[in-house]
């Protein structure tokens, strides 16, 4: 989904995810960064309060089916807020909330 914000309106929207169209990507090498980014995920994973599955075409949370896709999927995973889903399809990454909507495709593989 896209807004168009005017800066003349006032809006009220609520958990309003932003993620860059074009980011700069460079490779993370310091160690201490690699343990932030990989620690805090993980912890949340382990600790996760709804529980996240998922086969080649569909994934399931807490028993229920939130979404099915005609093209295979794969590395299925919680988002750090614990809301959104992120996987892979078609040599994609994609993100969409727990509910199944608003599916976006956050970058390319190669």
């Amino acid at each position: 989904m896209n807004l168009n914000a005017e800066s003349e309106n006032l809006y009220d929207y609520k958990d309003v995810k932003l993620f860059l169209s074009n980011p700069e990507i460079s490779e993370l090498t310091e160690q201490n960064k690699i343990d932030l980014v990989n620690s805090p995920e993980s912890a949340l994973v382990e600790n996760a309060e709804n529980d996240l599955s998922s086969n080649a075409y569909e994934i399931w949370i807490d028993g229920k089916l939130v979404t099915r896709f005609s093209e295979p999927i794969s590395g299925v995973k919680w988002y750090s807020d614990m809301e959104h889903v992120i996987f892979a399809k078609n040599n994609s990454v994609y993100i969409m909330e727990s509910t199944g909507f608003n599916c976006t495709e956050l970058f390319q593989l190669e």
